[in-house]
């Protein structure tokens, strides 16, 4: 099997997958690849740090930017997810901080990035694809969309809609 079909049968197997999209998907302008990519599947999309304005913030499935300088809700996320799709970003030190506390140690992680030295550089992983990330974004788009039945995630990202609500409604009740 080729890396676009083993990237889709580990994300359609797992129950709580996320995308992380970084500068890769930011100096592309490819936000509109990842979103219908994460809405065909249902899953939650959070940015790596310096990179919040990758995506509409207008946009649900968007948690924000992840990390030690993130937000409580796209962290948790990270720590959490089962799979995480990396587009575009080499889960560096501002992400992460290099440390297992900030990225779930079990997790399956499937990187895309053009630089190669960065594939597998900070956290090892299961799928690494040398290759534009908004282009793969794009393919497996394509690839999952002619799939007859797509096994959407609905309990892990409920989760994450109500807890995304909370965070917004209690942050804008608390500004000053």
């Amino acid at each position: 099997k080729d890396d676009l079909s083993k990237t889709i049968d580990t994300i359609l197997s797992s129950s709580q997958p996320i995308i992380i999209a970084g500068g890769g998907i930011k100096n592309t302008a490819g936000h509109q690849e990842v979103i219908n990519l994460a809405k065909i599947l249902n899953i939650p999309i959070v940015a790596s740090a310096g990179h919040g304005d990758v995506m509409p913030f207008g946009e649900n499935l968007y948690a924000g930017q992840m990390g030690p300088r993130g937000n409580p809700v796209a962290s948790k996320l990270v720590k959490e997810a089962d799979v995480i799709l990396a587009l575009g970003t080499r889960l560096g030190f501002n992400s992460t901080f290099f440390s297992y506390k900030n990225i779930n140690k079990k997790a399956s992680i499937i990187q895309v990035e053009i630089e190669p030295s960065a594939l597998g550089r900070y956290f090892p992983i299961s799928i690494g694809i040398c290759a534009d990330a908004k282009t793969v974004a794009k393919q497996l788009y394509d690839q999952i969309s002619v799939k007859k039945e797509i096994k959407k995630i609905e309990k892990w990202t409920q989760l994450f809609l109500k807890e995304r609500e909370n965070y917004l409604r209690i942050r804008d009740e608390t500004a000053e």
